[in-house]
């Protein structure tokens, strides 16, 4: 029988999960060291991850670059470089796909609708520009090339958000400086068991209210505070090491869920991490904002005629041509 030291308060919790008896030892451990062990997040560089998410009362202009109607439900995939020396930002690549509402010019029924990508040194952006049931308009996707590290996309992420909560790891993507952190030393860490997390840490200090519960050694994920926003609501294992399985986080602006599907070792970094610019979009240079615009196809043009019922409809590059044009002959 093994001893406990006296200011160890031992509780056996017995539970069944799926027909295996769970056994979790309650003890009080130095709050402090756990949140500053946590605080290096580098294993969860060099992934690959897949994720369903769903965004909810999106405000008007509360996500940039973004149609509420793209990124209303979908599958994500994001890519994330290793982490090197921080002052070189980490290359990562986030892509949703959804359901096809009907495009009159596609015909798969899953569809990429927005993008974002970093290679270090500049970040590029893809919104979908979803025809639905209009029958006018311009019709074409919103693209963007910035000359700098602004990962806008990245930061709204639910899965983002609850992977790196409570660090400043999101820093060896965007190149600023981690924030230094120092947490009181009177936090002490009572050991629990919670449902789908299995055993977490509650920590707890002398400021009333305040709590923060992470996940069991070595990952130590953030499941839930004191403040609202952020909620893990299970964790999962894929290989060795265990991931936030599902969430949610809440904006003035927005409400997301995630729920994580696979998770993937990046064996091979991509020799690009920008996607081709999809057909239809007006890809905006910052900061001299210059546009240059990838036209249709001839196909694509056609099924849009029809679904206009303009069978003299123009793309916008033509009109741009036409516009410019004019303008030479005056």
């Amino acid at each position: 029988m093994p001893r406990f030291n006296l200011l160890t308060a031992l509780v056996i919790v017995l539970c069944v999960s799926q027909g295996v008896w769970i056994e979790v030892a309650k003890t009080e451990e130095n709050g402090k060291a756990i949140l500053e062990r946590r605080q290096d997040r580098s294993e969860f560089f060099g992934k690959q991850y897949t994720y369903d998410v769903t965004f909810e009362d999106i405000a008007e202009g509360s996500l940039p670059y973004i149609h509420r109607a793209a990124i209303a439900k979908g599958r994500r995939t994001l890519t994330l470089g290793t982490a090197g020396d921080r002052k070189k930002p980490v290359p990562y690549l986030l892509t949703q796909h959804g359901e096809n509402p009907g495009e009159p010019y596609l015909d798969d029924k899953s569809i990429l609708m927005v993008w974002e990508a970093s290679d270090g040194l500049h970040t590029r952006r893809f919104a979908r520009h979803l025809f639905g049931n209009r029958k006018s308009g311009v019709f074409e996707h919103e693209a963007l090339i910035e000359s700098e590290v602004r990962a806008a996309f990245l930061q709204s992420d639910p899965f983002v958000s609850c992977l790196f909560a409570f660090t400043s790891e999101l820093g060896r993507i965007t190149g600023s400086e981690p924030l230094v952190t120092n947490f009181h030393s009177d936090l002490k860490a009572t050991a629990e068991s919670r449902p789908n997390c299995g055993r977490v840490y509650r920590i707890t200090g002398k400021e009333k209210g305040f709590f923060v519960i992470v996940s069991d050694a070595p990952e130590y994920h953030f499941i839930e505070a004191n403040f609202p926003g952020i909620q893990v609501n299970s964790i999962v294992k894929f290989g060795d090491t265990y991931y936030p399985a599902s969430g949610s986080t809440s904006h003035a602006g927005w409400k997301s869920t995630f729920a994580l599907k696979s998770v993937k070792d990046l064996e091979s970094p991509p020799k690009d991490w920008f996607p081709d610019w999809p057909n239809g979009s007006a890809v905006t240079t910052l900061p001299h904002r210059t546009v240059e615009r990838i036209p249709y196809s001839p196909g694509e043009v056609q099924a849009i005629r029809l679904h206009l019922g303009e069978l003299d409809w123009k793309p916008p590059h033509v009109l741009e041509k036409e516009s410019a044009a004019l303008t030479t002959d005056k």
